[in-house]
């Protein structure tokens, strides 16, 4: 999964924090930042993506773009408006190929997987 993390509005709404980590490691990340900011939290890009390789290579791709554009301010930290990280988003999935998942299409394949795992186990 690849995220963005911010606060939802005051002087730092326009920063925000990029990674990438498994559905389950996201919620302690989430957690982690609440407690860590005095302002209510937004999650400005929320995406999920089928392998550690292609997540990888679209986090890359986002952090080199925002780079480019003058965005980075310490990484993983990063002054982008919501909508050019959407744009960027967009722009570096097509440009790399990945496909870019539903939270339903995740599920089901983290489902898919555990089936998997649960026939092999029991035969």
């Amino acid at each position: 999964m690849l995220w963005a993390l911010g606060d939802l509005d005051g002087p730092l709404a326009d920063e925000v924090k990029i990674g990438l980590c498994k559905r389950r490691a996201f919620q302690s990340q989430v957690y982690a930042m609440r407690a860590a900011r005095s302002r209510a939290l937004a999650h400005r890009i929320e995406v999920y993506v089928r392998g550690e390789g292609a997540g990888l290579r679209l986090k890359t791709a986002i952090v080199e773009h925002l780079r480019e554009l003058g965005h980075e301010i310490d990484e993983p930290w990063f002054r982008a408006r919501p909508d050019v990280l959407q744009t960027t988003l967009v722009e570096m999935a097509l440009s790399e190929g990945v496909r870019l998942l539903s939270d339903d299409e995740a599920k089901a394949i983290e489902q898919n997987e555990i089936n998997k795992l649960m026939d092999r186990t029991l035969g």
